[in-house]
């Protein structure tokens, strides 16, 4: 059983490090069942003694998760230089610049999905598919004059 526990252990710091939240908290998950308290599960200090005390064991998980999470991390700048900066040639520069056309402002209307909270503008995605036409053709006219 302290091989099983020890390789859960493994799978969560492995997928912390790679920052891979979603499978770490549903490893815990599982290992905490249907509510039930974790309060059995022994925990260990630094030297490998074990802490009783529920005040203690929550000091060593908070310190234990500041020391993974924390992590200090130098960055050398001959490795930087060695990653390739990328490149777009003209065409697809002038593709990516070119104003879209009023049917694809339109179509990109149509694809936004109802009954979500609208963005910083406040505007909600039925009220621009509302009159489809009249509003491809106003935020056309915008993203023009832009």
């Amino acid at each position: 059983q302290h091989e099983y526990w020890e390789e859960l252990s493994i799978d969560i710091e492995n997928a912390v490090k790679v920052h891979n939240s979603t499978t770490a908290f549903q490893i815990i998950r599982r290992l905490r069942g249907n509510g039930q308290s974790i309060n059995h599960i022994p925990v260990q200090d630094k030297n490998g003694l074990t802490l009783t005390n529920s005040k203690d064991q929550l000091n060593r998980w908070k310190e234990y998760f500041d020391e993974m999470l924390n992590v200090d991390t130098t960055i050398n700048e001959q490795v930087l230089q060695q990653i390739p900066s990328p490149t777009v040639d003209d065409e697809e520069l002038s593709r990516q610049d070119a104003v879209p056309t009023i049917d694809e402002v339109a179509k990109t209307i149509g694809q936004i999905k109802n009954k979500k909270v609208p963005g910083k503008d406040d505007v909600p995605a039925e009220l621009l598919k509302a009159d489809g036409h009249y509003i491809a053709e106003w935020l056309h006219k915008i993203i023009r004059d832009v």
